[in-house]
C-alpha cells in the first residue's frame, strides 16, 4: 500500500501551488517561482502516480490575504482557490483521500471553503482523524507549534505525541503508530522504537511576510509511506527552490 502526504498547497496565493492555466505569465517572477514548484509535483505525481491513500494537512487555499491587503494574491476568490486545489489533488488519482481543516484564517473564519474542496475530490474530512492502512495507524492534524530553534522543532511533534498516549490511555483513543502535522511550512521528525512523528514539507514556497520578518527553513515537498504486512517504509521528496533564494547584488 502506498500513502501520500501533503500540506499546505496555500493555492490562489502567487506563491502556492498553481496548475498551469492558473500561472502568471512565465516572463514574470512569479511566474517563473509557479513553473518551478510545479515541475517538480509533477514529476512526483508521475513517480508516485496512483497512490491507494492520499492525506491532505489542510491549508489547501490561501483565502484573502488580509494581512497583507491581498498584495499577494494572484485570485482572492476562495471558491476559485478551491477549484486550484481541486485540479492540484485530483492530479493524484488517489483510491483514497482523507483530509483535515487548515488555519481559519487561509480557509474560512466564518465558512469551511475545504470542505467543498473535499466533496469535489471525494474525500473523508474533519478537524483531526485517525486512519487506518494496512497494520499502520496514522494520526493527522493541521496545526501544532512551532519553533524559532532548530533544536525545539521535535519538542512540538513529541508534546502531541505524548497527548495521543494519554488520551488513548484515559479517554480510549486509537492508538497512533504515525503522528503528521502540517501548518510550519517545514519538515522534520522525531519518534522512538514503536512511533514516528513529523511535520510535513509545504507545497509553496516563501511568502512576502517570510521573507522580511521571519528566518528559517521552508521546505517544498511531500512524504511517501510504502506499507505492508510487516509495516512501513517512508521517505521525504524535498527540494530546493530556485526562484525562491533572495536577490543577490554584485557591486
Amino acid at each position: 500500500m502506498r500513502v501520500i502526504a501533503i500540506s499546505d498547497l496555500h493555492c490562489g496565493h502567487q506563491n502556492g501551488l498553481t496548475p498551469p492555466k492558473w500561472m502568471m505569465p512565465k516572463s514574470t517572477e512569479t511566474g517563473k517561482l509557479q513553473r518551478e514548484l510545479w515541475k517538480h509535483y509533477r514529476k512526483w505525481l508521475s513517480q508516485y502516480a496512483n497512490p491507494d491513500l492520499l492525506l491532505i494537512l489542510g491549508d489547501c487555499i490561501d483565502g484573502k490575504g488580509e494581512r497583507s491587503g491581498g498584495t499577494e494574491q494572484i485570485y482572492a476568490d476562495r471558491l476559485t482557490q478551491c477549484d486550484i486545489a481541486v485540479e492540484c489533488i485530483k492530479a493524484w488519482s488517489a483510491d483514497k483521500i482523507c483530509m483535515v481543516y487548515g488555519t481559519p484564517y487561509h480557509t474560512g473564519t466564518y465558512e469551511d471553503y475545504e470542505r467543498e474542496i473535499a466533496k469535489a475530490v471525494e474525500a473523508e474530512i474533519h478537524g483531526q482523524m485517525f486512519v487506518k492502512a494496512g497494520p499502520i495507524t496514522f494520526h493527522i492534524k493541521h496545526k501544532i507549534g512551532s519553533s524559532g530553534i532548530p533544536h525545539g522543532r521535535h519538542t512540538a511533534t513529541a508534546r502531541d505525541r505524548m497527548w495521543l498516549q494519554i488520551l488513548e490511555e484515559e479517554m480510549g483513543w486509537e492508538r497512533a503508530d504515525i503522528v503528521l502535522r502540517g501548518h510550519v511550512h517545514y519538515h522534520q521528525y522525531t519518534g522512538g522504537p514503536d512511533w514516528l512523528g513529523m511535520t510535513l514539507p509545504a507545497l509553496c514556497s516563501n511568502t512576502k511576510y517570510g521573507s522580511r520578518q521571519c528566518m528559517g527553513t521552508v521546505h517544498f515537498g511531500i512524504i511517501v509511506f510504502e506499507i505492508d504486512e510487516k509495516g512501513y517504509d517512508w521517505k521525504s521528496e524535498i527540494v530546493q527552490i530556485k526562484e525562491a533564494r533572495p536577490t543577490v547584488i554584485e557591486i
